[in-house]
């Protein structure tokens, strides 16, 4: 919510967890509008994120998991070059970082880093085969994977049909 996005549409996917994330998500509800959508089992990362993707009205979806942090401010910086850039879906880089707490390890975390960040940027707009092949040429780009590294049109990812495999693991990294 530091993201001043006026009627900016949260949804959260509860999958079946056996923490006590819920309750946490319940208690933050008092201060935040969001919604909970909670899944009768446990179906993966997959699984909820087409979840989301069958429940949400907005116009375009941002994948945030668990592990994942916004920069205040972001998220209005990305609508703004879809809407004006008429773009299906908006790639961008991210910024691995340790949790509080955690032993900072500093190759672990330059391993990340690598993942996270392309070795060029590409600021021009690109049909998806252009694209495609640009992030396979290891020498100058870096394929990333990860769907947290994308703002996507909602209905473009409906009408092409374009779901998340059900039932695989480490589905960020297919």
């Amino acid at each position: 919510y530091a993201q001043g996005v006026a009627g900016m549409e949260v949804i959260f996917v509860d999958d079946a967890s056996t923490d006590d994330s819920l309750q946490v998500l319940k208690a933050l509800q008092q201060k935040y509008p969001f919604r909970i959508l909670t899944q009768e089992k446990n179906g993966g990362q997959s699984a909820a994120r087409n979840r989301g993707i069958r429940e949400a009205q907005g116009r375009y979806l941002l994948f945030v998991d668990s592990d994942d942090r916004l920069c205040p401010g972001i998220v209005p910086v990305l609508l703004r070059r879809a809407q004006e850039q008429q773009l299906d879906v908006l790639y961008f880089d991210g910024e691995a970082f340790m949790d509080d707490g955690a032993e900072q390890d500093g190759q672990q975390l330059a391993h990340y880093q690598a993942l996270y960040r392309a070795k060029q940027p590409m600021e021009d707009v690109q049909d998806g085969l252009t694209f495609f092949r640009r992030m396979c040429d290891r020498e100058r780009y870096s394929y990333r994977v990860s769907p947290c590294l994308h703002l996507t049109d909602a209905e473009y990812l409906r009408r092409i049909g374009l779901w998340f495999v059900e039932g695989m693991i480490y589905e960020d990294n297919l």
